[in-house]
């Protein structure tokens, strides 16, 4: 079992230290104001940022939402799953910007599956040209995650709504799971405190999922995200935001 800095630095995940140790001629530090990342990143990135869509009755927090933009087929499949009250496992940017209404909240661990920076980001973080990364879950039966849970909040048409920007949101996660939370990440003594949280995760299944990267060296991805922008801001602001959260709340993972 590790602490959150053995997180960042085990599970192929990226933290400040070691975007320090990037080599390369946009090596990003971790005290470099916004205004020198959005340096590092792409003109296009930048205007592509400044577009702006039409955004949710709802609110929801992003400037580039569109309803339309999503695949009604996986939505309807959701809603048929969950006919009383609907919870969203989030691990990565739903830890810090759930961007949507929520009743309750449980934070846990769910087993069986690892955080890893091996999913491109083209909508979110990143562009086509040049893509960000982003989280996404792989099964290992050795390993637990930490997450935080969400209850959406209101009556069925307010919950399929939320559901509808959450498709929009995740739509380059092709594979929905329910996973059950823990209050512990040791199974020993452990406490189910929910069953059934609607999850989303990318795959390696790049006819799904075109954007998915794999694995690289923990320099190249953390070159990547040092340089990378998108519609919902640069790739580092993600990465920092995660291990705000992480730490505040004394995540512990394997």
């Amino acid at each position: 079992m590790s602490s959150v800095g053995g997180f960042f630095s085990n599970n192929t995940v990226v933290g400040s230290a070691l975007l320090h140790r990037c080599r390369s001629t946009v090596c990003f530090i971790r005290n470099i104001p916004q205004g020198r990342i959005l340096a590092f990143s792409s003109r296009m990135a930048v205007e592509e940022r400044q577009k702006g869509q039409p955004t949710s009755s709802l609110g929801f927090h992003h400037d580039h939402y569109d309803p339309e933009d999503l695949n009604h087929s996986l939505l309807d499949a959701v809603l048929e799953g969950n006919q009383d009250e609907i919870w969203v496992f989030g691990f990565g940017s739903l830890l810090h910007t759930p961007g949507f209404e929520y009743e309750d909240t449980q934070r846990g661990y769910i087993r069986g599956w690892k955080r890893v920076w091996w999913q491109g980001s083209t909508d979110h973080r990143g562009t086509e040209r040049f893509p960000g990364r982003t989280v996404t879950l792989v099964e290992d039966g050795e390993s637990v995650t930490y997450g935080v849970a969400y209850k959406l909040a209101g009556d069925m048409d307010q919950q399929r709504e939320t559901l509808q920007y959450l498709e929009w949101r995740e739509k380059q996660y092709d594979r929905r799971e329910y996973v059950t939370l823990y209050d512990s990440p040791v199974i020993r003594g452990a406490r189910t405190v929910l069953e059934n949280a609607l999850c989303y995760i990318a795959t390696d299944d790049t006819e799904k999922n075109p954007n998915y990267l794999g694995p690289a060296s923990l320099h190249e991805i953390a070159t990547q995200v040092s340089k990378a922008v998108g519609p919902s801001g640069p790739n580092s602001e993600y990465l920092f935001k995660m291990e705000a959260v992480l730490k505040e709340h004394g995540a512990e993972e394997s």
